[in-house]
Order: C-alpha cells, then structure tokens, then sequence
C-alpha cells in the first residue's frame, strides 16, 4: 500500500503502507526518505520529527486562493518551485486550469530559495 498523501505518510507507515508517491516528497526527498527509514528502524520520535518537517512544503501543494476559494490545481505550486530549483523547464499547466498569478509564482518561487533542502 502507497500513501498519496506526505502529510500522513507515518500514520499510513504504521498501518502498514511501504511508501508514498506524492508531489511533496519531490520538493523534500531526504525529509521523505528519513520517515521510512526512522520508522523503519523503530525510531518513532525521529521519524515524527521528520513528518513534521514535512509540513514545510505544504503550501507549495496548496491551490491559489481566490476571492471565491482555492483557483487551480495543487500541483501548479509544485511545478513552479521545480522550475525554480532547475529541475522542470516549464510550469505550464495545461488546459481549463488557470496558471499562478505572477504575485503567486513570486512567492512560490522564494519560499523554494527558502527551504534548505532543496
């Protein structure tokens, strides 16, 4: 069984989950693995330690907000902090969902100067 989701990523571990594929383990790979391997290795408060760390990256999974609630999808975060470490050459999303606003993308972009481990 595979988590989709990193802000649960241990509860699912201890329910017997192997894994995670999700867009913030992307951003926060080492953060990821650690998880897997302190719970692995019977380390629980580490291995918590660790999936608090990964609520750093939330707001880059998180959807634009509107005046008439969240706009877009939430991988369009991830993508742009992606273009921004190098990695991806576009963070173009594709068609009906709108792109981040420039002020949006902006900040997106200096939240992933700002996190360390990317």
């Amino acid at each position: 069984m595979f988590t989709g989701h990193s802000f649960d990523f241990l509860a699912c571990l201890r329910g017997g989950a192997v894994g995670s594929i999700c867009p913030a383990a992307v951003l926060m790979p080492r953060s990821a693995a650690a998880i897997a391997r302190r719970h692995a290795a019977g380390e629980g408060e580490a291995a918590e330690a660790a999936q608090q760390a990964m609520f750093r990256a939330l707001p880059f999974v998180m959807p634009e907000p509107g005046p008439d609630g969240p706009v877009g999808v939430p991988h369009a975060g991830v993508k742009e902090a992606l273009v921004a470490l190098g990695i991806l050459r576009s963070s173009r999303i594709r068609g009906p969902q709108p792109s981040l606003s420039e002020g949006r993308r902006a900040e997106i972009r200096q939240m992933a100067a700002a996190i360390a481990e990317l």
